[in-house]
């Protein structure tokens, strides 16, 4: 799907049901663990299959967290 940003989507759900804090504590402890996910070889992250899915999601989990700042 071209310009699908499934990220956004989710954490705009996360908002919806559990509030603004507690979506934003899992954008930022997701964001953690798939920039360390990325950066380990051998992770599924890392994979030339994977990275690039992983990567726009976490640019979409930066760009949410620099429109709430």
């Amino acid at each position: 799907m071209h310009g699908a940003r499934p990220e956004l989507h989710r954490i705009n759900y996360l908002v919806r049901r559990d509030g603004y804090e507690a979506a934003r504590a899992w954008v930022e402890r997701t964001l953690k663990l798939y920039r360390e996910a990325v950066s380990k070889p051998g992770s599924q992250a890392s994979n030339a299959a994977y990275r690039p899915l992983f990567e726009q999601a976490i640019g979409e989990f930066e760009e949410w967290l620099t429109k709430q700042e």
